[in-house]
């Protein structure tokens, strides 16, 4: 096939993803798999440049039915929201440098062990072959599969080692020198006072991956991160502005708390006639807690009606979206201070009118820097107010503990 051609005709250049797809797979046209469901291709702008996308068919996993079958198989490496902030508190403390990395295709360099079968999009068909079939030993988001960049063999070739609790967390410890890995499916932040062994370490990624070398990290995972003599601050407040777009808040009218004392969520009232976008914007309040604990109650409590929203619900989430509206730029200010980890945690009694669960809360400092924080109604109905406690108590401990 013709890659310059095709990609052409697609209006992208060579060098975007269904290129490398060509070249950094091995592809043979067997006879097809059994009829089984087929998905058309899809596009995804970044940078101006749209990348054509292709779901795949595979005979050796069928597609989860639900989330607790999905969870079944490999996923990407991820990192959890308090290991970032942990890292951030670090690099504030000892006045390290964020150096950010991007892996470039980082679905490419995984090898399958299994057979996939995969419908020749269109524009790249083989003319000689209708059977409109690609099999595949590597190939771009496969169906369930998407753990491409396996960096657990770091120990072996770069002497980092992935912890147990957090595989998404390498570190590399010689002597008194730490160095810390953090890995976000492709984005990569690396910090240490070693900056020899950080260059050598780039300079190796480079050799096994395509990446970008991004220098000090001023925007990871829509985070905006500044830098200074005084510490690092953290906000989401391109972020927040385009999700005020978006719902077409830009114009309200700002408030000073995320949600009115008087407000009764479970009062009677019509349904909300888009679910769709009531769901949508509490999903994006929910990745706005990154950095906006004071958020976080308020968010808990809208997310509860995810399947029925009513009027009065949605009137909540407006609220809070009037009140980040009034502090855009509010966030996380990470400085030097102690290292010693401080928890706080409340709850109250039944506060919950509908079935009488309590919601516990709790935050974590490691010296003067939020770490970890959460507001989430408790499983269990308690029949007092220690009882109450007592849970809230048993969470923080269980966070408090992983954290250590």
């Amino acid at each position: 096939m013709d890659t310059n051609a095709t990609c052409q005709s697609l209006n992208v250049s060579s060098t975007v993803d269904t290129g490398n797809e060509i070249n950094a797979t091995t592809i043979n046209l067997p006879d097809p798999p059994p009829p089984q469901n087929t998905h058309a291709m899809q596009t995804r702008a970044k940078s101006g440049i749209f990348k054509p996308k292709a779901f795949h068919i595979t005979t050796a996993l069928p597609t989860p039915t639900s989330y607790t079958e999905a969870f079944k198989y490999p996923e990407c490496p991820v990192v959890k929201k308090p290991t970032i902030r942990i890292i951030l508190a670090l690099a504030a403390q000892y006045n390290w440098s964020l150096t950010q990395l991007d892996v470039k295709n980082v679905f490419l360099h995984g090898i399958l062990q299994e057979t996939v079968y995969m419908a020749q999009p269109i524009g790249f068909q083989d003319k000689t072959c209708p059977i409109m079939c690609v099999s595949s030993t590597r190939v771009f988001m496969v169906s369930n599969r998407p753990l491409a960049l396996d960096l657990n063999a770091l120990h072996l070739i770069y002497s980092l080692w992935v912890l147990l609790r957090n595989p998404s967390l390498f570190i590399r410890s010689v002597g008194s020198s730490l160095t810390y890995l953090l890995l976000y499916v492709d984005d990569i932040i690396v910090i240490g006072p070693d900056y020899l062994y950080i260059f050598v370490l780039k300079n190796q990624l480079a050799l096994e991956f395509k990446i970008s070398d991004l220098g000090p990290s001023k925007y990871f995972l829509g985070l905006k991160i500044q830098s200074s003599i005084g510490g690092i601050s953290v906000n989401q407040a391109k972020y927040l502005i385009d999700l005020l777009h978006t719902s077409g808040m830009t114009s309200a009218k700002s408030c000073i708390t995320p949600m009115s004392t008087s407000l009764d969520l479970y009062t009677i009232a019509p349904p909300f006639n888009d679910p769709s976008l009531y769901r949508r914007l509490v999903g994006s309040l929910q990745y706005l807690t990154f950095t906006r604990p004071d958020i976080a109650f308020s968010v808990n409590r809208v997310s509860q009606f995810m399947h029925k929203p009513t009027v009065i619900h949605f009137s909540a989430v407006k609220r809070i979206l009037r009140y980040l509206r009034g502090t855009p730029t509010l966030g996380i200010k990470f400085r030097e201070g102690s290292f010693s980890l401080q928890t706080f945690c409340d709850s109250d009694w039944a506060g919950d009118t509908s079935d009488r669960r309590s919601t516990s809360d709790f935050i974590t400092f490691l010296g003067p820097n939020p770490i970890s924080w959460s507001s989430k109604k408790q499983s269990t109905v308690s029949r007092s107010s220690i009882e109450v406690e007592y849970c809230s108590l048993a969470t923080t401990t269980v966070d408090l503990y992983w954290i250590r």
